[in-house]
């Protein structure tokens, strides 16, 4: 863990993607594609984006479950979700 700067983001505040589901989306990693959910912002990192993320996995895993790992910022996406609508039809 960091130790706080004068600067940093209050932990009373709220960090905007606390408990946004994402999905890992680093070409070549061995996890691509796996989904999890963001619980920690991590600032003032040596990225481009200068960000780092902690992702909890949200995939069964028997030997390490709740796996968590760090994560750039730009390695990962938003994931949504459509919900499609299906129509009644009436046959005569």
């Amino acid at each position: 863990m960091q130790p706080p700067r004068s600067n940093d983001i209050p932990r009373s505040d709220k960090v905007p993607w606390i408990k946004t589901h994402i999905t890992i989306a680093k070409n070549g990693h061995p996890l691509r594609t796996r989904p999890g959910i963001i619980k920690d912002v991590l600032c003032r990192q040596k990225t481009s984006s200068g960000l780092k993320v902690e992702v909890e996995l949200t995939t069964l895993d028997a030997v390490s479950p709740f796996r968590r790992m760090i994560l750039d910022y730009d390695d990962v996406v938003v994931t949504r979700c459509v919900v499609l609508a299906t129509k009644q039809l009436s046959y005569y």
